[in-house]
């Protein structure tokens, strides 16, 4: 006879009662964890995407998700959810679908892996190619998980949400410093990487608010991305700001056109330009007045951003010590994520130094990192992975994915001035988003004649639909003649 859903219920509940109870008696929430953990391991191998969302929720508040020294609940779910999707792959409920931006990708990989090899410190290499090496696997994954609109929005909205969660943890803790020091969500967090980390999320909102036809979505979304906006602005991340700014403006320009050919929609966006610049001209002294010190006094340095005693923090001194080390270097780098040992090693030749800025510092800027660790042909292949980026805008099924692409691109790119993130797990998810949202236009039929070398789809060796037993399937795969098929689109 067919259980119900309900006896189901009855039976977890009476599980997680029954190892609460032995919990109690041994004095340890071990069965308790034990179990929620092969609970989560059962719902995501069965729902891989739900894993996918999950990880896009903690992305932003990943300091506050540690477990154990080096390992955060991101990192276990999205094994489960890598785990769940191959064998969604295996059993043929998934196909493996190709994407012109893995080739990059790969041999951006394989150059890091191989500067190995002349790496001034290899012990400090070999943690930086793992770590790259997870986060393409868990691209490759995202992408095939990602079938359909619908799901595009579930997954970026987990972002935003997550964002929002992040951003009110910093406005909290914000509030009880009076708003005297810049904030985030807590668990010292480089308040520069909160920002640009919850920025993400002001993208991913402001699609979402264009994309949807529900106006109570709309509002939220839009809600959501000022909550996120306050935050950063309260971080007073200088690059974070900029980047917002160069992406709202960059918007502005594409949305132009459009905006052109409705004049009710001009005239609308034209009075509430000329509203918001009266107030400012009128309440501007009042408005700067009642601002938090913290951000009053971080938009007063950008003004001052050169002076010999402020020169951007000190990362002027250090990109002197970088442009030294890539004189010596521009062949092949002196290897991934030994910038800081290059530094010390260099720091006495640089001339010009002005501000004590220390030795084993961060490069503090993605292009010169690429530059000095992996020398111009790993420069050259980080800038291949944005160009095809923006490229992939130009695949997309509308303009408001389009506009999206070019959008995460810009502010990936400017905030990359003042910081190394190509190794952070939410620059990899700004990554993914363009790739995903291109092959709807490609799928189509809006990017041409379906080329063949940008889409196709990678058949399983076995049955679609099969849930029988391991057995039925390894006597699938010697049946088969054809064990491997590749259709493409």
């Amino acid at each position: 006879m067919k259980r119900s859903l309900y006896e189901y219920w009855l039976g977890l509940l009476a599980l997680l009662a029954l190892l609460a109870v032995l919990g109690t008696a041994l004095n340890s929430t071990l069965p308790l964890v034990v179990a929620a953990v092969v609970m989560l391991a059962a719902l995501i191998t069965w729902q891989p995407l739900l894993g996918l969302c999950m990880v896009a929720f903690y992305l932003p508040q990943e300091n506050l998700a540690m477990l154990f020294p080096s390992f955060t609940l991101i990192k276990l779910i999205g094994g489960l959810t890598f785990w769940g999707w191959f064998t969604h792959l295996l059993t043929g409920k998934k196909v493996f679908k190709m994407n012109r931006m893995f080739v990059p990708l790969v041999l951006y990989l394989i150059w890091c892996l191989l500067s190995i090899v002349w790496a001034i410190q290899p012990g400090q290499s070999w943690p930086r190619v793992i770590s790259l090496g997870q986060m393409l696997l868990m691209f490759i994954a995202g992408y095939n998980l990602v079938d359909s609109k619908k799901e595009l929005h579930l997954l970026l909205g987990s972002y935003v949400l997550g964002a929002v969660w992040a951003a009110g943890l910093g406005i909290y803790n914000g509030y009880l410093h009076a708003f005297m020091v810049r904030i985030d969500s807590g668990g010292l967090q480089d308040p520069n990487f909160y920002a640009r980390i919850i920025g993400l999320g002001v993208l991913f909102g402001a699609y979402l608010a264009f994309s949807f036809i529900n106006a109570a979505i709309r509002r939220l979304s839009l809600i959501c991305c000022v909550i996120i906006v306050v935050a950063v602005l309260l971080s007073g991340s200088r690059g974070t700001w900029l980047a917002l700014l160069a992406a709202l403006s960059a918007g502005i320009a594409f949305a132009g056109p459009r905006i052109a050919r409705r004049p009710a929609l001009k005239r609308r966006l034209l009075i509430s330009l000329l509203v918001v610049m009266v107030s400012v001209a009128l309440f501007g002294p009042r408005i700067v007045d009642h601002l938090p010190y913290v951000v009053v006094q971080r938009a007063e340095t950008l003004t001052h951003i050169t002076d010999q005693t402020n020169r951007a923090a000190g990362r002027f001194d250090i990109w002197l010590v970088g442009l030294e080390i890539a004189k010596d270097n521009l062949a092949k780098g002196v290897g991934i994520n030994n910038f800081p040992c290059a530094f010390t090693e260099y720091f006495p030749a640089a001339g010009g130094i002005v501000r004590p800025v220390g030795l084993n510092r961060d490069p503090h800027n993605v292009y010169l990192a690429n530059l000095t660790e992996l020398g111009v042909p790993g420069l050259l292949l980080f800038m291949l992975l944005l160009w095809e980026l923006w490229r992939s805008g130009d695949r997309t099924e509308n303009r408001v994915d389009a506009v999206l692409c070019k959008l995460l691109v810009i502010f990936l790119a400017t905030a990359g001035l003042t910081g190394t993130d190509h190794f952070r797990k939410f620059f990899w998810f700004g990554l993914l988003i363009p790739c995903i949202l291109a092959q709807f236009g490609v799928l189509k039929g809006l990017s041409g004649d379906r080329d063949k070398k940008k889409f196709c789809f990678w058949r399983p060796p076995f049955p679609t639909g099969t849930t029988k037993t391991m057995e039925f399937l390894l006597s699938a795969w010697f049946k088969t003649s054809k064990r491997w098929e590749w259709t493409y689109m």
